[in-house]
């Protein structure tokens, strides 16, 4: 399971922050709080889901979907499989 690390937790704040201004996403989902877990093509079905039928994405707003992920959460899924292997060789030398 790939995480956040504790640094990045105002990164998340302000990710959800953002999307209940722009996408009107007032209830973010599990998923949604765990964003560096998720693909691109998740991220933006799990919005959608949430918005439902009745709030449609526009091409403006699937692209803005979009370049969030690559600006804010590309980066934090790169960090976060570095530290995943430090963390497993910190516990093995722990234990």
């Amino acid at each position: 399971m790939v995480g956040l690390t504790s640094p990045q937790q105002p990164a998340l704040c302000t990710l959800v922050g953002w999307l209940q201004m722009e996408y009107a996403v007032e209830k973010p989902t599990t998923k949604l709080l765990a964003p560096a877990e998720l693909d691109s093509d998740t991220w933006v079905s799990e919005v959608k889901r949430i918005r439902g039928k009745k709030q449609p994405l526009s091409a403006a707003g699937l692209h803005g979907l979009r370049e969030e992920y690559t600006r804010t959460i590309e980066p934090a899924r790169a960090v976060a499989s570095e530290i995943l292997p430090l963390q497993r060789r910190l516990s093995d030398l722990v234990n």
